[in-house]
């Protein structure tokens, strides 16, 4: 157990109607890795010359590494489309402080506008010559250059305050007096400290850094003599983390007069990832006192290239958007192949597994069996598909391990799906055709004879001869949870519910349109063309679709729209 994730005191916070929001949270870590401010080694021997960037890199990546090259911990914490100057905005944690960076298409861009800068740093002129904008910080902020970029940094650390000026050379504008790191501010009356306000919490992904988790915490000023003291966040059970925020506010009995401006601070606090302190597929609840009352969210540790069961409860991560569950190999394959018509029954539990460390479940499909061999998180079914010979007669169990020479009744066929091996040993066409839609990769095993189609939609059943008929939308009677099979790419699902009024309505399948970030599902019927001719009985039916949304044709990050027969359903976020 990690007992302290993270921890961090004393700060800066930004009064609402600033222009810049400022983080307050610097990372303190249990496994060696650097504190806010610390590069491993003693501030006074540190070389004042900044390093020469590289030569290749440029802008955001050469900034990014020239802060990495003097031991500082970045964290990409998510980008803007302008702020302060209008251009791009990244927004960094270095060594947990919040440091802004903007980039521009040349240097010569970013020199111009840094000449748009006063000197203290708190008026930039407008670009096209109207009013300057002022800029109301609550600590001197501090503005650097390097070559296209411009660095900002409005919080109060010392130590950051240094390696910037290490990294990127003094200041261009703004405080550049030389800095104390032993001097504090006394407001001059006794403080206490007390739980903050905490307005937002939610759970992001690193763009830059895929599986590594971060909180996003926002939290409350009550007053102008409140200030913010110190955030913390600690594992206090298996799979439970606790947020503490506190503030810094007038001891009971003391006479100040404090104005009522509401100020809120925003802070982006390092969880880990499953690699390092949390544990991959795990669901953890994130729990935090707010006025009294106890509030928490959940979230699922997920890592590239590893498919996690889908929790057993909707996962919530806070203000930001609610991500589909990810769903298991075995349930991602039978949602591929339901969605192509064929019928799947489960089987027995496939016992010892030809492949070491995985787990085996039969499914068959018109009596013909399948074997799906399932890894737990990593790279196990990478790696053991590596090991089977081309043909799929040979397979080594690890490097240099023994290799196993397997004499097949018939023709194998192996597919990786996700972190899972499928194996079909046959030669039936129509269950090849449909495991080389929904399983994957064929990594194994040469094509088979053609012995007839399988898992064709059975034709409905006709209306009377010389009838014309007509597609007309159907009824729906639910559309369930959108599910996201994690394979390469990943695959999205629906199951939708649709009714027949009648005995003259049947169901004619559904069709899918993407339409920028719009999924549009139609789902319809075959009814008489007219009907006032046509006696129908009074038999109500439904059909229950399994609809396959798309893979490849959804961009990573972008928000989607889910619109069944024209109403709206759901909406959901491509991985």
């Amino acid at each position: 157990m990690i007992p302290n994730l993270f921890k961090r005191k004393t700060a800066t916070a930004l009064v609402l109607g600033g222009a810049l929001s400022i983080a307050a949270i610097a990372c303190g870590t249990d496994n060696g890795a650097p504190a806010a401010g610390g590069n491993g080694s003693d501030n006074d021997s540190v070389d004042p010359t900044p390093p020469p960037t590289s030569s290749v890199e440029s802008g955001y990546d050469a900034a990014r590494l020239a802060l990495e090259a003097n031991g500082s911990v970045v964290v990409n914490t998510g980008e803007e489309p302008s702020g302060t100057f209008n251009t791009p905005l990244t927004k960094l944690l270095v060594n947990g402080e919040s440091v802004e960076l903007y980039e521009f298409a040349s240097s010569s861009d970013a020199s111009t506008a840094a000449a748009r800068v006063s000197d203290d740093g708190t008026l930039v002129s407008d670009a096209d010559g109207g009013p300057a904008v002022a800029i109301d910080f609550l600590n001197p902020p501090h503005y650097y250059q390097q070559d296209e970029v411009i660095i900002v940094y409005t919080g109060g650390d010392a130590e950051v305050i240094e390696l910037l000026r290490e990294t990127f050379g003094e200041e261009f504008a703004g405080d550049t007096s030389p800095v104390d790191p032993g001097a504090a501010d006394s407001p001059g009356y006794e403080t206490v400290l007390a739980p903050a306000p905490i307005d937002s919490v939610e759970v992001i992904e690193d763009p830059d850094n895929p599986g590594f988790f971060l909180l996003r915490v926002t939290s409350g000023l009550p007053g102008g003599c409140a200030s913010f003291h110190d955030i913390s966040v600690e594992q206090t059970g298996e799979l439970e983390l606790t947020l503490t925020v506190l503030n810094r506010v007038p001891a009971p009995g003391e006479l100040i007069a404090c104005t009522q401006i509401y100020g809120m601070v925003e802070h982006t606090v390092p969880l880990g990832s499953g690699n390092d302190n949390l544990d991959t597929c795990e669901v953890y609840t994130v729990r935090w006192e707010n006025h009294g009352e106890n509030e928490s969210l959940r979230f699922q540790v997920t890592a590239p290239n590893v498919r996690c069961e889908a929790p057993d409860e909707p996962i919530d991560n806070g203000d930001g958007p609610v991500v589909a569950p990810i769903i298991s190999d075995l349930d991602a394959l039978l949602f591929g192949l339901r969605a192509l018509g064929i019928e799947v029954e489960i089987g027995e539990d496939g016992g010892s597994s030809l492949f070491d460390g995985a787990i085996s479940q039969v499914i068959t499909i018109n009596g013909e069996r399948i074997e799906i061999f399932s890894f737990g998180p990593g790279d196990g079914a990478l790696r053991a598909a590596s090991g089977v010979s081309p043909d799929g007669f040979e397979i080594a169990n690890g490097p240099g391990g023994s290799v196993t020479n397997v004499l097949w009744i018939s023709t194998p066929h192996f597919y990786l799906a996700g972190n899972s091996i499928v194996l079909y040993v046959g030669v039936n066409d129509g269950i090849i055709s449909a495991l080389d839609s929904a399983a994957g990769p064929k990594f194994a095993g040469p094509g088979g004879e053609p012995v007839g189609p399988i898992g064709d939609k059975p034709d409905p059943l006709p209306l009377p001869p010389q009838m014309d008929t007509v597609l007309v939308p159907a009824p729906i009677v639910s559309v369930g949870d959108i599910m996201i099979a994690e394979s390469f790419p990943p695959q999205y699902f629906v199951e939708i519910v649709s009714a027949q009024p009648n005995g003259c309505n049947l169901d004619a399948g559904w069709d899918v349109e993407i339409d920028g970030t719009d999924v549009i599902v139609t789902v319809q019927n075959t009814e008489p063309a007219n009907l006032a001719v046509v006696l129908c009985t009074a038999i109500y039916g439904e059909t229950t679709h399994n609809v396959r949304l798309g893979s490849g044709e959804f961009e990573s990050g972008v928000e989607y729209t889910l619109i069944v027969n024209g109403e709206v359903s759901d909406t959901f976020v491509a991985q």
